[in-house]
C-alpha cells in the first residue's frame, strides 16, 4: 500500500539552528507498518503556509532526548573551541552550569613578563640603590631635591619631545631653541618688559619655531630629522649672533623666582614646574581626544587618515608643544645662571631623546607615556649626579653614562 508523501518544505522556511545539526527528532514522513496513517489535515506537518485553518508550526517538536542532545553538543563544541585556543576550558555538568576557568600561568613566567615590561624601572632602582650604598651622602633629602631641580629642565623638554616621537617624528632643535629662548628672555627683561609678558613672548616664539618645523615636515614633506637639524644650526647661530657671543645678565628677581629660585609650600619652583607639566601632559596625551589622535598618527598614519584624523595638524601641534617646552626650559636655564647664555642648551637634545626612549617611548612612534619620559629624565639625572658624587672624572662619567643609556634602551626594546 503506497504511503502518502509529505509536501516539500519551502526553501525560505527558517530552521531551528543551522541545517538541523543539533536535532535528535524529526517529523515522520510515513505511518508505521500495520497502522493506518492519520488523514485529517490538522495532523499533517508540511509547508509553513498550510492550506487549512490550522496555524503553521514553529518547527519540529523537541522532546527530552532533543534537549539532552542539544546540551551535550554545545558542551562538546565549547570544549573543543577552548582546547583549540589553548586558553580557557569549561566544565559543564548541565546546561546553565558552565564556568570558564583560565589556564594557570607559572609564577616564574609572570615574574619574567613583569621584569620585561618594567625593565627601565628595575634598572633605575638598581642604580639608585648602588649610589645609596656606595656614594657618600647620596641618600638624603637635599640630594633628592638637587636631582629633581637638575632634571626639571630635561623633564620639561622630554614632555614636549614625547608628543613628537609618538607621532613618528624627531626634534633635534630643542637644545638650540632653549639657548635662543634664554637669550630672548634676557634681552626682553633688559628692555624693561614686564616679567610675565616677557615669559609669554618667549613661549610664543617657541611655539612659532615649532610650528615652522611642523609645517616644513608635513607640507613640504622634508624629513623631520633634516628639518630640525637645520633648525638646530639656525638658532644656535642666532643665539651667538644677537649679542656677539656675550651673555646677557638678568637682574629681575621675579623672573628668577618664577623659574628657579622661588618656592611654594616648601617645594622649589623647578620641582613645581615638573609636577604641573607632567600633570598637564598626562591629561593631554592620555585623557583628551588629541592624545588618541597622536597615538593613531604614530601607529598607522594611513589608517588614521582614512579614519578622519588630520595627521598633518596633529604633527604640527606636537612640534608646537615641543617648541614651547624648549622655550620654557630655556627660561629655566637663564634663571638658574642669572644670564642668557648662547651655549647653555648645547647638547641637551641628546639627553632629552635618551630620557624619552628610556621611558618606554618607541622611536618609531605609536607608543609612549609622559610619566615614563619624566622617569627617564630623573634616571639620567640620578646617573650623572651619582657619578659626580663618586668623584669620577668628566670623561669617565660620559663613557659610563652613554654605556648605561645604551644598555637600558636596548633592554627596553626587547
Amino acid at each position: 500500500m503506497a504511503s502518502h508523501e509529505a509536501e516539500a518544505v519551502d526553501p525560505r522556511r527558517t530552521n531551528l539552528r543551522s541545517r538541523h545539526q543539533c536535532q535528535a527528532r524529526y517529523a515522520r514522513t510515513c505511518a508505521p507498518h500495520g497502522r493506518r496513517r492519520r488523514r485529517r489535515t490538522a495532523h499533517f506537518f508540511g509547508t509553513r503556509r498550510t492550506p487549512g485553518f490550522v496555524r503553521s508550526h514553529s518547527g519540529d517538536g523537541a522532546g527530552a532526548d532533543y534537549a539532552q542532545h542539544r546540551s551535550r553538543g554545545r558542551r562538546d563544541k565549547t570544549s573543543r573551541v577552548a582546547a583549540g585556543r589553548g586558553g580557557q576550558t569549561s566544565q559543564c555538568a548541565r546546561p546553565g552550569s558552565c564556568s570558564m576557568k583560565p589556564s594557570p600561568m607559572p609564577s616564574h613566567a609572570n615574574a619574567i613578563n613583569f621584569l620585561r615590561d618594567h625593565i627601565t624601572y628595575v634598572i633605575f632602582l638598581a642604580i639608585t640603590l648602588y649610589f645609596v650604598l656606595f656614594a657618600p651622602h647620596f641618600a638624603s633629602v637635599s640630594t633628592a631635591s638637587a636631582v629633581l631641580r637638575i632634571t626639571a629642565i630635561v623633564s620639561a623638554m622630554a614632555i614636549g619631545m614625547t608628543f613628537v616621537i609618538i607621532c613618528g617624528e624627531i626634534d633635534l632643535s630643542v637644545g638650540s631653541v632653549a639657548s635662543f629662548s634664554g637669550m630672548i628672555g634676557a634681552l626682553l627683561l633688559g628692555q624693561d618688559v614686564p616679567t610675565y609678558m616677557a615669559a609669554l613672548l618667549v613661549l610664543a616664539a617657541g611655539a612659532a619655531i615649532g610650528a615652522t618645523s611642523g609645517i616644513l615636515v608635513t607640507k613640504i614633506r622634508i624629513p623631520s630629522f633634516l628639518v630640525t637639524l637645520g633648525m638646530l644650526s639656525i638658532f644656535s647661530g642666532l643665539a651667538l649672533t644677537i649679542t656677539g657671543t656675550r651673555p646677557v645678565s638678568i637682574v629681575d628677581d621675579d623672573f628668577s623666582n618664577l623659574f628657579w629660585n622661588g618656592s611654594f609650600l616648601g617645594v622649589q619652583a623647578p620641582i613645581w614646574w615638573t609636577i604641573v607639566l607632567t600633570a598637564v601632559g598626562y591629561y593631554l596625551l592620555h585623557q583628551m581626544p588629541f592624545g588618541r589622535r597622536v597615538y593613531a598618527t604614530g601607529g598607522n598614519p594611513v589608517a588614521a587618515r582614512f579614519s578622519g584624523v588630520r595627521t598633518d595638524s596633529v604633527k604640527i601641534f606636537a612640534f608646537v608643544l615641543s617648541g614651547m617646552m624648549a622655550s620654557l626650559a630655556g627660561m629655566m636655564l637663564a634663571a638658574r645662571s642669572t644670564a642668557g647664555n648662547p651655549s647653555l642648551g648645547a647638547g641637551l637634545e641628546l639627553d632629552v631623546i635618551a630620557a624619552v626612549i628610556i621611558g618606554g617611548t618607541s622611536l618609531f612612534g605609536g607608543s609612549g607615556s609622559i610619566v615614563g619620559s619624566v622617569v627617564g629624565a630623573i634616571f639620567i639625572g640620578i646617573l650623572g649626579f651619582g657619578l659626580l658624587v663618586l668623584g669620577l672624572s668628566t670623561s669617565i662619567q660620559e663613557v659610563i653614562k652613554g654605556a648605561i643609556i645604551i644598555i637600558a634602551v636596548s633592554l627596553n626594546r626587547r
